[in-house]
């Protein structure tokens, strides 16, 4: 017979339900006021209980969560008992679309919910039971066009409080937003403005890392630049080394035309042409000298800034990885294969790194080439897929 603490171990929570082609594009786990957070395609955020077994600290037959009641039942369709216990699911819902896509949403320290709104707005509310929200745009100057003259091409990265906002090829300027203090915001002029085929591919607070590609050889250049001031950085461990190193190939100007200025920290990393594809490049503050990436569609590999080369591969999934984490003494995976994947990547002299937990047969649909997100909070794992967000406990 099993314990309660074995079926809380096995079993799986779905929190926020979606109808298709409505994906969720962000969210945020706030333990402290007991809430997820979801950011959807349609502009909408709401706040989902989380569960009592998940550290969650709300009932959801709170009289506030049965005002906002979602039914994922179609209307006039009766459902059968088998059915039945999932045909509704409480949340606070802020708003129900918006002018566009969410991109990012976060909780500040004072309670305050923040969603990033396409690239043009930033919306707040007060609080999880606040009516009505405010709108704040972008303090943009002349420099940085209209929207809607270069929506198209523009990038947002998101981390954790803040972001950073690229709005046109061909431009030197680009935004930093504080997202616990909306007026906190700062110009970044790149020395050289990014191409048509570069991207900003993540953002750690402090570096960002991008993917150009030549189309002449087909070859795939990394580069790493940092918008804090010089030596800015202070890690334990010797991994300081790593950024000195690079810190000291880039360009010692600090401001151009009052705005701080993205310094070039020399890692020009290049990717040969191949057939296999490159995606991810994931930075972490904490584990500085490491970046992680896909190649191959199911592998994970760990890069070495300071000795430019992978240390470490992550082999185990047999069929497309759809999203992943880095955090700083592991990485968490997620594949259409239908498995999670824990890897112990603090380290290891190993090339191989060595998985120290599997969860198969995992609920949820996904696509390759979707956008998919996956989230560790200490023992819990909070993940996407086409039909909303699922949890369970790892540990």
């Amino acid at each position: 017979m099993s314990t309660a603490a074995e079926d809380i171990a096995t079993k799986f929570y779905q929190i926020c339900p979606v109808q298709k082609g409505n994906p969720v594009i962000s969210f945020h786990v706030d333990y402290r006021n007991g809430f997820v957070v979801t950011g959807l395609a349609s502009g909408a955020v709401d706040a989902w209980p989380l569960p009592i077994e998940l550290d969650g600290t709300i009932s959801i037959d709170n009289v506030e969560e049965q005002k906002h009641e979602i039914n994922t039942a179609a209307k006039g369709q009766d459902l059968n008992s088998a059915n039945k216990k999932y045909c509704k699911y409480y949340c606070r819902r802020l708003i129900e679309s918006d002018y566009e896509t969410v991109r990012h949403v976060h909780v500040k320290h004072n309670n305050r919910i923040v969603s990033v709104v396409g690239d043009r707005y930033l919306r707040e509310w007060q609080s999880y039971s606040a009516k009505h929200s405010t709108l704040k745009e972008y303090h943009f100057t002349r420099n940085i066009h209209s929207h809607t003259e270069n929506c198209k091409f523009a990038q947002i990265v998101g981390h954790k409080n803040s972001m950073i906002l690229y709005r046109k090829y061909g431009t030197k300027k680009l935004i930093y937003v504080n997202l616990d203090n909306l007026n906190q915001q700062r110009h970044i002029t790149l020395l050289q403005p990014l191409t048509k085929d570069e991207f900003i591919m993540s953002f750690d607070g402090e570096r960002f890392v991008t993917k150009k590609l030549n189309h002449d050889n087909g070859q795939k250049e990394i580069s790493l630049f940092s918008i804090a001031a010089p030596h800015h950085h202070h890690h334990s461990n010797g991994t300081a080394a790593a950024t000195d190193m690079l810190e000291s190939k880039s360009n010692a100007s600090t401001a151009v035309d009052g705005a701080a200025v993205a310094r070039d920290l020399g890692l020009h990393w290049i990717l040969n042409r191949s057939s296999k594809e490159y995606w991810g490049f994931q930075l972490n503050a904490e584990a500085p000298d490491r970046i992680v990436y896909v190649t191959n569609q199911n592998i994970l590999k760990c890069y070495s800034i300071a000795r430019k080369a992978v240390t470490q591969k992550l082999k185990g999934h047999s069929n497309f990885i759809v999203a992943f984490q880095h955090l700083k003494e592991y990485v968490v995976s997620i594949g259409t294969d239908k498995c999670v994947r824990i890897w112990d990547v603090k380290n290891k002299p190993d090339f191989k790194a060595n998985c120290i937990y599997i969860r198969r047969k995992i609920p949820g649909h996904f696509v390759p080439g979707y956008l998919y997100k996956i989230v560790m909070h200490s023992n819990h794992v909070f993940y996407t897929s086409d039909d909303g967000i699922f949890a369970f406990q790892w540990k």
